[in-house]
């Protein structure tokens, strides 16, 4: 079906404005001013009217006229082809009549509930997305911690590894072995020294200080000694 040569189109692009059939309406009775049009519609704002009077000026619906006195005065009447509509409005009438306004106030109801259950649907549908955010900003928050606590765990073993790499390459150098001998020889004097003290005991210093299983061994000795005296 082609809308543009559909004759209820036609007749709808003409009279389809919210306010005209209630223009034509009064216009049908005698020749009005634009002011006194204004004042019969009071649920629509003089721009309205004004744009809907110039539309159906536009389509040869009603004439205007200005009329030369101060102030001037502007009236409005239909046309020849504007009475040609006034038997679809006497029928417009009695439809209204027919349908008497419980209708409409039902039509209301319905409306309006409708508009509750949509606004209640927008709500949840809101409250949905803010728990789905929040969620997602904690498990996003969850990530960023446990990346965090990988990157500390892995700089931490990057670091010992490299840690222990130094230690080796010191230890495969020349003077190495003999400088880790004797940080083992400095740490037994030092803490079996308070040892020895607390017991009462001499402390003994093996000969070769280089040889780590003696100072183990006599460490061993020297707690033995200890418990058994306690």
């Amino acid at each position: 079906m082609n809308y543009n040569e559909c004759p209820i189109m036609r007749t709808l692009e003409v009279i389809g404005g919210k306010w005209k059939p209630i223009l034509l309406h009064y216009l049908e009775e005698k020749p009005r001013r634009a002011g006194e049009l204004v004042r019969l519609v009071p649920a629509a704002s003089s721009k309205v009217i004004t744009q809907q009077l110039r539309e159906l000026e536009r389509d040869e619906i009603i004439e205007r006229t200005v009329h030369s006195v101060v102030p001037p005065r502007v009236d409005y009447v239909l046309t020849p082809l504007g009475r040609t509509l006034l038997p679809l409005l006497d029928a417009m009438c009695t439809w209204g009549e027919a349908h008497p306004a419980s209708r409409t106030e039902k039509r209301a109801v319905v409306l309006n509930s409708e508009g509750e259950r949509d606004a209640k649907i927008n709500q949840a549908e809101g409250d949905k997305q803010r728990v789905i955010k929040e969620s997602e900003g904690t498990k996003q928050r969850q990530i960023n911690e446990a990346q965090g606590q990988a990157s500390a765990i892995l700089a931490v073993a990057t670091a010992t590894a490299e840690g222990l790499k130094q230690v080796g390459e010191a230890l495969a150098g020349r003077g190495g072995l003999e400088a880790m001998q004797l940080r083992i020889a400095e740490a037994y004097v030092k803490q079996f020294g308070t040892l020895a003290s607390e017991a009462s005991s001499t402390l003994v210093v093996p000969a070769n200080l280089s040889d780590v299983a003696s100072m183990i061994a006599l460490a061993t000795n020297v707690v033995k000694n200890q418990k058994a005296s306690t």
